[in-house]
């Protein structure tokens, strides 16, 4: 029996490349350098001071789609950050749907209706930012975020634009671009699947943001991390037989950047979407493929009465890790 040479220089086939954990790791600081180094994001301002780009927020689907072991419904993941974990009430077996209360019977139905899940807390001084300037940050980045993931015109009717503007000069056109193809803007502006349009109810919110100093480029960065919960519209209610065939859950944790002050470009003063991470529960997968939400029903082989995941409680927390796998 002859073997072939190993050649040492050969990690193909090391087993460290192998460990899921190492891989998830590997492409968020890909992703970071990425961003770090000026990708094709977009342009970096013209800072009277080095660091100090807006660094582009870059979505990246993961695109290995991997079998979480999570069975029945579906999980679709953006990469990016984590937190704690924090357990919740869990969803009520083979519930009934009522269109007039769509979110009964999900962890979601005590959340805060609509804009009003959207707090700001109070402002303090953050580093050499003041109060006041804290408190405008936290104001304008809640405009965005009630833009983002509840204006009927954005989300429903994809009035980009409205989300574009509340950015600075500097980085619309960039946006613009990235918005083009829906999936690279999903986790900072939910997009509805005009198919299956939503019921006249306001989603459900749950959620937190909180102020630091920027360490790469001194920027007030205001961090967000909200969970939403839709409802759909379904012609036949009876045709349902669990809230979570018509409720989506989606997930976004969102830096926004302020850059504030003459030590920047007229242009690249305001306010830019930083980095960010997300997923999105008990949805379509086709749709979310396309960077579109839509309920769980429009796919109904992937939601059987006997392949439902009753873990489900925990997607709808917060303070949850961040998961590791799709299973769509």
């Amino acid at each position: 029996m002859s073997l072939e040479p190993t050649d040492p220089s050969d990690l193909s086939n090391h087993p460290d490349l192998a460990d899921r954990g190492w891989q998830a790791e590997a492409t968020r600081q890909a992703l970071r350098d990425h961003r770090r180094d000026g990708g094709p994001r977009g342009r970096k301002p013209k800072s009277r001071r080095e660091p100090g780009a807006p660094r582009g927020m870059r979505v990246k689907v993961l695109s290995a789609l991997l079998a979480a072991g999570v069975a029945g419904l579906s999980i679709y993941l953006y990469s990016r950050d984590h937190q704690n974990e924090v357990g919740i009430a869990g969803l009520q077996p083979q519930a009934s749907i009522d269109v007039a209360r769509p979110f009964a019977n999900t962890p979601a139905d005590a959340w805060s209706d609509g804009a009003a899940g959207i707090v700001a807390p109070a402002a303090e001084p953050v580093g050499a930012y003041t109060a006041e300037q804290v408190a405008a940050a936290y104001e304008h980045t809640r405009t965005a975020l009630v833009t983002a993931y509840l204006d009927r015109d954005v989300i429903e009717k994809h009035d980009f634009e409205k989300y574009v503007r509340l950015m600075s000069p500097g980085s619309q056109a960039a946006l613009r671009d990235e918005a083009k193809d829906p999936r690279k803007t999903a986790v900072i502006v939910a997009r509805i699947d005009q198919q299956y349009p939503l019921l006249p109810v306001d989603p459900k919110v749950n959620g937190k943001m909180w102020a630091e100093v920027d360490q790469e480029s001194g920027a007030l960065a205001v961090h967000t991390n909200y969970v939403v919960a839709y409802a759909f519209a379904i012609p036949d209610p009876g045709d349902a037989h669990d809230p979570m065939e018509i409720v989506a859950v989606s997930r976004s944790e969102v830096a926004y950047l302020h850059y504030l002050g003459d030590k920047w470009e007229p242009a690249d003063q305001g306010m830019v979407a930083g980095d960010g991470s997300g997923y999105n529960y008990s949805i379509s997968c086709a749709a979310m493929a396309r960077g579109e939400l839509a309920p769980a029903y429009a796919e109904p082989a992937r939601f059987s009465d006997g392949d439902r995941d009753r873990s489900g409680k925990s997607y709808f927390d917060p303070n949850t890790p961040m998961p590791q796998d799709s299973n769509c």
